[in-house]
């Protein structure tokens, strides 16, 4: 569920939920957004395409376990899914 920026201001300052913080080196693309709506199970917001906090301790640590690639770590759900 991506978070509007009222949302992730409502996480982080009044519910003071733990998030983790990737910065992401390639650029996000469309195809990138649709298949983080489908594929993470957990709220995250983007920060000017270049950042995603994201609020769920082991997709964080298998985003870092892809370097902060996001499209691979995208794109191999897709391919174990096989949506």
């Amino acid at each position: 569920m991506r978070l509007t920026k009222t949302g992730f201001q409502f996480c982080t300052i009044n519910a003071d939920i733990e998030q983790y913080r990737h910065e992401i080196t390639e650029k996000i693309m469309p195809k990138t957004l649709l298949q983080m709506e489908k594929y993470l199970p957990c709220p995250y917001f983007v920060f000017n395409l270049t950042e995603v906090r994201i609020f769920d301790q082991e997709t964080s640590v298998m985003l870092t376990l892809y370097n902060n690639d996001l499209q691979k770590y995208l794109d191999y759900n897709d391919q174990v899914t096989g949506k």
